[in-house]
């Protein structure tokens, strides 16, 4: 299976894609640079398989004749129906598509659109199932937008090929910069056939809001909206349901708006970092039922509801220790190599990692380096935990390795 594709694989998910796709990004702008990206949007990609073109690729995988043979036997011959109140329609065949729902359909699709990076001459392409993203470094936007724009035209044949369609309308491209230098000239000008893609200066992709500076100043705004409505619910349930319930109400409906891929914007400011902390104070205070004014560090003391900032930097070495042990795209597995000492001492039992050199603050943010600076303050005993389980109990019993952050 391609390296570059992360959906519906174990050891992989949205927060490592993220991270890959960002390491690439903060690589490039660190070296005096930008990075062009074209967000690809395919319309029904699911519905619109071909399976006689799937059976190919399927063989062309490795699979064997009677392998195949089943396959076609699973996705062919089916048919559906449409039932409105008492009324069921005739039956019609399914035509196209794998089935939504199943275990193997989204494996299928994967081994469909498996081939897709192999096309591309320039840029280099982060897939989440149909998610798609295809990106290109350079020192100006004009070398940006031709190698975007000579990518898109081989894609748009190959999608043609393989009976896809792209949305024109819903995909963008989006330039990723620093400084001055691009910020009189940050126009990409991408066409797909007679039709010009959209750039944008933020979109969401796979569930972050990235913007051109990676501030993520949108994304903050968006876990506000939601971590806000959810505190008013709790409001207006406090009369109805007891401290216990609204507690585990916060770490059902809450908690996971800030736990979710917080790795990849742990390096925000510190005015956003505070706006975040708010945020969850204000929904631990309506979980306790206490006004504004009650203390902000009893209050995570009685409810045992950890800060932010050592939620973020906890969730950053869980994947780190991952990724040191051999766990998730091999992109990242070989930047957490383990670097082997010169000399045998004694003292050689911590775990460390060449360190890549920065120029910028602007990579610093960058989860990756960040992720070797939290590694480096870990002691040995919990870098050399013996599984994944031990090391989110240690981590969690050792309550003075981030202590500085809060």
């Amino acid at each position: 299976m391609c390296e570059n594709q992360a959906g519906f694989r174990e050891g992989r998910s949205t927060g490592t894609c993220l991270t890959q796709f960002l390491h690439d990004i903060y690589a490039e702008v660190d070296g005096g640079g930008a990075c062009g990206v074209l967000f690809l949007d395919l319309a029904k990609a699911f519905d619109s398989i071909d399976h006689e073109i799937l059976l190919q690729k399927l063989q062309f995988l490795g699979f064997r004749r009677g392998c195949t043979s089943w396959f076609k036997s699973y996705l062919c011959h089916r048919s559906q129906s449409t039932l409105v109140g008492s009324t069921l329609s005739g039956q019609l065949p399914i035509q196209c598509g794998v089935p939504q729902g199943s275990i193997l359909g989204p494996l299928l699709f994967l081994c469909y659109i498996n081939d897709l990076p192999c096309h591309l001459r320039q840029c280099k392409s982060f897939m989440y199932a149909d998610d798609t993203a295809i990106l290109k470094g350079g020192k100006n936007c004009r070398d940006i937008a031709l190698a975007l724009n000579s990518d898109l035209v081989i894609l748009s044949k190959w999608f043609s090929a393989n009976k896809l369609c792209l949305n024109a309308g819903k995909t963008k491209s989006m330039l990723f910069y620093n400084g001055r230098k691009f910020t009189n000239d940050n126009s990409l000008l991408i066409m797909h056939g007679v039709q010009e893609i959209e750039q944008v200066d933020h979109f969401r992709y796979l569930g972050i809001e990235l913007d051109s500076n990676l501030t993520f100043q949108h994304h903050i705004e968006y876990i506000r909206k939601k971590v806000q409505q959810r505190t008013r619910l709790l409001w207006k349930m406090r009369s109805y349901i007891t401290k216990e319930l609204a507690l585990s109400l916060y770490n059902s409906l809450i908690e996971p708006i800030f736990l979710y891929c917080n790795t990849i914007y742990d390096g925000i400011n510190l005015t956003n970092r505070r706006k975040l902390q708010v945020y969850q104070n204000s929904a631990l205070r309506a979980v306790a039922r206490v006004n504004k004014r009650y203390s902000a560090t009893q209050l995570h003391q009685e409810l045992s509801v950890e800060w932010l900032d050592v939620q973020r930097c906890k969730s950053v070495c869980n994947e780190v220790y991952k990724y040191t042990n051999g766990h998730g795209p091999l992109s990242l597995v070989t930047e957490f190599e383990p670097q082997i000492p010169r000399r045998e001492l004694r003292s050689n039992t911590r775990i460390i990692h060449k360190h890549t050199r920065t120029r910028t603050k602007f990579a610093e943010n960058d989860p990756v380096i960040r992720g070797k600076k939290y590694w480096d303050r870990l002691p040995a005993s919990i870098q050399t935990s013996e599984n994944q389980h031990i090391f989110k109990s240690r981590l969690k019993l050792d309550h003075h390795v981030f202590e500085h952050i809060t």
